[in-house]
């Protein structure tokens, strides 16, 4: 059993390879993550995702072949047509646009549940 705190600046940067070469590469600058898989690799396990964003971030348009679940736990997240809030959730279907999301000015802390990795 772990636990873990999101105040924890080692909770931040856990990635896998294929991501972290994104971000060192400078394509994830405002933005921080981790990744949790629920299970073995190999097995193609659900990911849980914490993002933390910076006051104004923009999350550009993006779609993943997978379903998805995203839960706010601090701040609020413009997606166009409305606010979302500590509490809100927004679910979507593989394949489905999403975005573009702007961070508030408090900025964002989100987490994503991915049926797959």
């Amino acid at each position: 059993m772990a636990f873990l705190s999101l105040d924890d600046p080692d909770f931040w940067g856990r990635l896998p390879k294929e991501v972290d070469a994104v971000n060192r590469a400078g394509g994830m600058e405002g933005i921080a993550t981790s990744f949790f898989l629920l299970g073995k690799r190999e097995d193609n396990p659900p990911l849980v995702a914490p993002l933390r964003m910076e006051p104004g971030y923009i999350l550009p348009r993006h779609a993943h072949d997978c379903y998805r679940m995203e839960i706010v736990v601090q701040g609020s997240l413009d997606v166009g047509d409305k606010i979302l809030r500590a509490g809100s959730v927004m679910i979507t279907e593989p394949g489905v646009l999403y975005g573009p999301h702007i961070a508030g000015p408090e900025g964002c802390t989100t987490v994503e549940i991915c049926s797959d990795f």
